[in-house]
């Protein structure tokens, strides 16, 4: 894989509990819409990449059809890290970055979700790290499957010989 043409790195201070998709929509009417806590955070999430000045770092990337994102998202959890879905809130994330940066999402080939339990900042209850990296070409993920198949192959080979010794 090449190297990325383009990074940057914003932190998202978030002084509520992150929601998960669970209490992100509610049904209105038969409708479905953004809970009011889906809704705040997604809102904070695009303010403050903006007065990052996340829309600018990116502006140059806007009418590009030939690149690709990779999107790194790391939450600091305060309470109940051991039980809390790192992946859970992502959606919310990743609309919020891609309406931030100017860039549908559409071009995300990859997203790397982690959580650490914020155990060290007493004035930060919970937060994201987002890190996001441009590639100039859509990011070609077939030669890894195709090794990861072929690895594959090969143990069951090697396992089916075993058994038949």
């Amino acid at each position: 894989m090449s190297n990325p043409i383009f990074e940057k790195e914003y932190i998202i201070v978030y002084n509520k509990k992150i929601p998960s998709i669970n209490a992100g929509y509610m049904r209105v009417r038969n409708r479905v819409i953004l809970s009011p806590e889906a809704k705040n955070i997604k809102d904070k999430i695009l303010a403050d990449m903006i007065k990052l000045g996340s829309f600018e770092d990116f502006k140059p990337f806007h009418d590009r059809k030939d690149i690709s994102l990779e999107l790194d998202l790391t939450y600091l959890f305060k309470e109940r890290y051991t039980v809390r879905d790192a992946t859970n809130p992502t959606k919310f994330v990743e609309d919020a970055v891609a309406k931030a940066i100017g860039i549908d999402d559409s071009r995300n080939k990859k997203v790397t979700v982690c959580k650490i339990k914020n155990d060290i900042d007493d004035d930060i209850y919970e937060a994201i790290i987002v890190r996001i990296r441009v590639f100039d070409q859509y990011l070609d993920f077939r030669s890894v499957l195709k090794k990861a198949v072929t690895e594959r192959e090969a143990y069951i080979i090697s396992n089916t010989e075993e058994t038949k010794e």
